[in-house]
């Protein structure tokens, strides 16, 4: 039988397990971040340079703790600078075109024996307006 009093202590229990675990409600935002990962990805495993794509988002405890990962595998033979600016600048692009200005996504561009060629994080900058058009952005919602 349980008791009024064993609901009062198991609930709070049940809650702060859910919160160690990681798991707090999908949001828009969350589903948005996520779709700019696929996009991404989806534009990279397009090109034939490319010998695989990933993405991985996370989002932390508080509301403004968003992680997105990206990470793309060249063909060594294929690996060249002017392909990896370019596969960055994929990236660029569909972040500049993406929904959140307040939010930079991260990246590791690999060759396929594993040798990592360039990481970063990217960047909106202002003259990306004049190569990829305006935008109207949405700022993610901080607790500040």
């Amino acid at each position: 039988m349980i008791t009024a009093w064993g609901c009062a202590v198991r609930l709070p229990v049940v809650l702060m397990l859910l919160l160690l675990t990681g798991c707090v409600p999908e949001s828009k935002t969350s589903r948005e971040l996520e779709g700019l990962g696929e996009q991404i990805v989806d534009h990279w495993e397009a090109r034939q340079e490319v010998a695989d794509a990933d993405y991985e988002y996370s989002q932390g405890l508080a509301p403004d703790d968003y992680h997105l990962r990206l990470e793309v595998t060249l063909k060594a033979e294929a690996v060249t600078d002017q392909v990896v600016d370019e596969i960055v600048e994929i990236g660029e692009r569909d972040c500049w075109l993406g929904p959140w200005d307040t939010y930079y996504p991260t990246y590791v561009v690999r060759r396929t024996d594993g040798t990592e060629i360039r990481s970063g994080t990217f960047h909106l900058r202002p003259e990306m307006e004049q190569k990829w058009g305006p935008r109207t952005p949405q700022v993610i919602p901080t607790s500040r």
